[in-house]
């Protein structure tokens, strides 16, 4: 199927940008992580080498290749399958065939796995003389072989650590994790002087550990992922075609790929003698290095083309696949210019004299895995586009001819023999997909992204030259390293186009000309601009929904906003409007290395400062188990924000919530100077006082979103600091809510009372107590629907106790939906209802927004007579309040509701008129504007021409009677 007639795409270029950007900046994250695996392995592989002799060594290293080959054989590449369509359904969101395609990828190396190790064992017991080992090498063999499931769950597991949860977790796991474990027991039992035997054990354990740790992990995922639920187990489907008929091919091209590796290893080991394998296997620990960017290119790469295939978007894969081949090249030549020009000083100084065949093997097989870097990315993309066919051919064509030429070259020159054979089935292999893709592809590469690449290879060439010609030591092949990478970065920069895929580096003056960065940081563009940063707990969340319409409102009045949160919110639900500010967020982990940086920093640049800001910390949440852990686990990232604040020149911080939120914006505030603010909502407020009266002091005014909070606060603090402390109401732009004028079906005598509450599933919000009085109502024989919108940790219970309540046919779950969602479904509402409850614990609502929005929409409204809910629902005015657990006034208040029409027009039309007057988030944000920043110029300026643009424009809904 060729490219053209996949799908036309029209989409903008900005789009296309952002799909490469993600796949370069994510693969450059795993490109630390594959380097410090890399590493590992070759001090592992250093301490084995030093250890061992050289035979010894080549019979470890034989063994050791053919259980890599039954692990390949094992997984029968399903983590590739999986990483492909895995990506695909849960793109699509198809949770059944996603935890189908995840069972097989986990069952087939587990199960295939075990067999071949039952397979081995009665081979070595009944026909040891079937297979080439001899007496040294079986006992190896018997042990090494308890790899092979191991090493296939690992696989399957980078694939759905890939999927869920990105580029950091596959760097701790893969990258650091296991390789770490690895080179501790090996090290360990290389100190008591062991043999291959010794080595062997130590192998076997650490792969068992990291095999638990994986399966750990998976259940873990699939738990967060809700693929154990009752739903999804109906739902289960097994995509078995499509995994098998992608798995096979790739399978054949993964041992293909494998000829020119452990393959040649296995063919060396019987071909020719022990120390011959020895000396390839070694070159090869030091050779991968210069797959180390093109493996970790492709890990991101399948997934993020997948769902771009998947969603018909060709113009952006193929786009994506330019932009990433340039970037493998560009990354790939230091590695590879090192490889050459520091084989021989670098090979004396990690494996000693006895390996000094090496280096000439390096060279070879370097200059080949350079070819595979710049020109190889080609099969990934048939792979993608689904012409496994042609990739079938090409591996197996490729892999014929290696092997032909290895078994007479093996005979012929040993080692030298298998790296000369390799290296010219690389090149035979770069050749051919560079003709399947001229076939399949209509679209060509243009010159100028053919240009850099021929210049580069050219001077790959030169530095391969060079290294034949010249015996070059630590100093000249330094040179020649770092000469010949600059030239190449000089040639390839400017397509590379850094300031678009790293901004964050315009701000590093020193990398601005060696990178070609466009370092004018557009100053125009902030000059007279008031920089205010928004702090949260957690971004984007679904039901938070106040604070990203304030800061909405707060660019509409000329404020630059900054968003960073605490934490990421792990969503598939997101508002529209929410996206932009999800872009362009600072999400910061629990620890970086930017952060220990910064950490450091501060100690040396303020160490008073510091040390005070954290005892104060720990002396003021020492109450409060959970206001203290949050204290030491925010406080380095808070050091860092502060540091990263003061670089972003933000003028101004607001935090949302009184607790850690504000608790880490005064951290900022101590080291960095910014003032800050910060808005109490509810719970926050409610549960915990620990440390208010201190953020309080510090705080450039405080916000509550009630006059109950107001008098909270006041109480705790002292009247003191009450003309600081403000009530500016969380507000909706009720411009956006369409009043439903038209009679409801009830109204019409044409179906059931419908009722709506919406919120997290949780104790605070009343769901058990509204179920309740809907049984109550269902004893009255009156007809009614009760449509509960949000999801939670009682959805479950909740379940249950509508079951358990016969009232499956009166209550709807309807699970989480956008704003956009909720107001389609409130066109037929009656009533919406917030029954919200006190817990415990001392959580409690604030002011529920969905009573706003439904008020917006003309939908009376009942709740409960809890915190500051009265501010908004006014009894017997602007709605109807009954006591928090009273389930038979809430029955009764709905009743009443329901017969007196009267009653029913009166409290909607008021309603609708306060929420338009005291909860417009237009109004209300100049209002937090005026209080946090009073003397700002052009916040004066900006406030005055908003105001003169309201007194001009009259609402867009004026009030009517609702029809009866």
């Amino acid at each position: 199927m060729n490219v053209s007639q996949v799908s036309p795409d029209d989409s903008s270029t900005s789009s296309a940008d952002s799909s490469a950007r993600k796949q370069i900046r994510g693969s450059t994250v795993l490109l630390a992580g594959r380097g410090c695996s890399l590493l590992l392995n070759l001090l592992t592989q250093v301490v084995i080498i030093r250890a061992l002799s050289k035979t010894s060594y080549g019979e470890l290293a034989y063994v050791i290749s053919i259980v890599e080959l039954l692990s390949i054989a094992a997984v029968l590449c399903m983590d590739k399958t999986f990483s492909r369509y895995g990506a695909i359904y849960h793109e699509q969101n198809d949770k059944g065939r996603f935890a189908g395609s995840l069972i097989l990828a986990i069952c087939a190396p587990l199960s295939l796995g075990m067999i071949l190790i039952a397979l081995v064992w009665i081979v070595a017991l009944f026909l040891p003389g079937s297979i080439p080992l001899d007496s040294t090498t079986w006992p190896l063999m018997l042990l090494v072989v308890f790899l092979t499931p191991g090493n296939g769950i690992a696989s399957v597991s980078l694939s759905l650590l890939t999927i869920l949860k990105g580029a950091r977790a596959v760097f701790f796991r893969k990258h650091f994790l296991g390789p770490l474990l690895k080179l501790i027991l090996v090290g360990a039992v290389c100190l008591w002087q062991a043999g291959p035997i010794e080595i062997a054990w130590a192998m076997v354990i650490s792969g068992g550990v990291i095999l638990l740790i994986d399966l750990w992990l998976v259940g873990k995922m699939v738990a967060e992922e809700g693929l154990l639920s009752s739903r999804i187990k109906r739902e289960l489907k097994f995509p078995i075609r499509e995994l098998f008929r992608y798995g096979f091919p790739t399978l054949i091209s993964d041992i293909a790929f494998q000829v020119r590796g452990v393959i040649l290893v296995v063919l060396l080991g019987w071909l020719a003698t022990a120390d011959s394998a020895a000396s390839y296997r070694a070159s090869l620990s030091l050779v991968r290095v210069n797959e180390l960017v093109i493996l970790n290119f492709m890990v991101m790469f399948v997934p993020l083309a997948s769902r771009l295939f998947s969603a018909g978007e060709t113009k952006k894969l193929l786009e994506m696949h330019r932009s990433t081949s340039l970037w493998i090249m560009t990354l790939s030549f230091p590695v590879f210019a090192a490889s050459v020009a520091l084989s021989k000083p670098g090979i004396k100084f990690l494996y000693g004299d006895a390996y000094l065949d090496v280096p000439l093997l390096i060279v070879i097989l370097s200059a080949a895995y350079f070819v595979q870097a710049s020109y190889g990315f080609n099969g990934l993309l048939l792979r993608v586009l689904g012409h496994m066919n042609a990739i079938l051919k090409i591996e197996l064509t490729t892999a014929a001819v290696t092997l032909i030429l290895a078994c007479f070259m093996i005979s012929q020159w040993g080692a030298v023999g298998a790296a000369g054979a390799a290296a010219i089935g690389v090149c035979f292999q770069c050749s051919l997909k560079a003709i399947a893709v001229r076939r399949h592809v209509h679209e060509r590469n243009g010159f100028d992204s053919l240009v850099p690449k021929f210049i580069t290879t050219c001077v790959a060439l030169g530095v391969l030259c060079l290294a034949y010609m010249f015996d070059l030591g630590w100093m000249t092949g330094t040179m020649v390293v770092l000469i010949s990478s600059w030239i190449v970065l000089c040639v390839n920069r400017k397509h590379l186009q850094f300031d678009r895929n790293f901004p964050e580096l315009k701000k590093v003056r020193v990398l601005n000309r060696l990178l070609g960065i466009d370092a004018k940081m557009k100053a125009e563009s902030h000059k007279g601009s008031f920089r205010l940063a928004y702090m949260m707990s957690r971004f984007p969340k679904l039901t938070e929904t106040f604070v990203l319409r304030e800061m909405i409102e707060m660019e509409k009045l000329g404020i630059e906003v900054s968003v960073y949160p605490l934490q990421r919110e792990k969503t598939t639900f997101l508002h529209p409007e929410a996206r932009t500010y999800v872009e362009r967020a600072i999400f910061t982990p629990w620890l970086s290395i930017s952060i220990i940086f910064s950490c450091l920093k501060a100690l040396c640049t303020q160490p008073i400062t510091l040390l005070n800001t954290f005892i104060t910390l720990i002396k003021e949440n020492r109450k409060s188990k959970r206001f203290l852990l949050g204290a030491i686990l925010f406080f380095p990232k808070a050091v860092y924000l502060a540091e990263r604040m003061q670089r972003e020149k933000i003028d101004h911080l607001h935090a949302h919530f009184a607790s850690h939120p504000a608790m880490v914006a005064w951290v900022i505030h101590r080291l960095s100077g910014i003032p800050f603010s910060f808005t109490a909502h509810g719970s926050d407020l409610h549960r915990d006082q620990s440390m208010l009266l201190k953020k309080v002091e510090s705080a450039a005014a405080t916000i509550t979103i009630s006059d109950y909070n107001r008098r909270l606060i006041i109480n705790h603090c002292g009247e003191q600091h009450a003309e600081r402390i403000h009530v500016i109401h969380c507000g909706i732009d009720p411009d956006i809510f369409t009043p439903h004028l038209e009679p409801t079906d009830f109204e019409k005598g044409l179906g059931p009372f419908q009722m709506i509450c919406v919120g997290t599933l949780h104790e605070v919000k009343g769901q058990f107590q509204l179920i309740e009085a809907c049984k109550r109502l269902r004893d009255d024989a009156f007809e009614f629907t009760c449509h509960l919108v949000g999801d939670g940790s009682d959805r479950k219970a909740l379940d249950e106790f509508v079951i358990q309540s016969g009232l499956q046919n009166h209550i709807v779950f309807h699970g989480r939906k956008t704003s956009h969602e909720i107001q389609q479904l409130m066109k037929q509402i009656d009533v919406i209802i917030a029954p919200s409850v006190p817990t415990a614990d001392g959580r409690r609502e604030g002011i529920p927004v969905v009573l706003m929005e439904g008020m917006a929409s003309y939908i009376p409204a009942i709740a409960s007579d809890l915190s500051g809910i009265p501010e908004l629902v006014k009894h017997n005015q602007t709605g109807l309040l009954v006591s928090p657990h009273d389930t038979k006034g809430l029955a009764t208040a709905i009743l009443t509701l329901a017969s007196d029409h009267a009653l029913r027009n009166r409290l909607t039309t008021q309603g609708y008129q306060y929420v338009r007057e005291e909860f417009d988030v237009a109004v209300n944000s100049k209002k937090l504007l005026q209080v946090i920043l009073p003397d700002h110029k052009i916040t004066i300026e900006k406030l005055e021409q908003s105001t003169k643009e309201d007194t001009h424009h009259s609402p867009q809904h004026q009030a009517q009677e609702m029809p009866v």
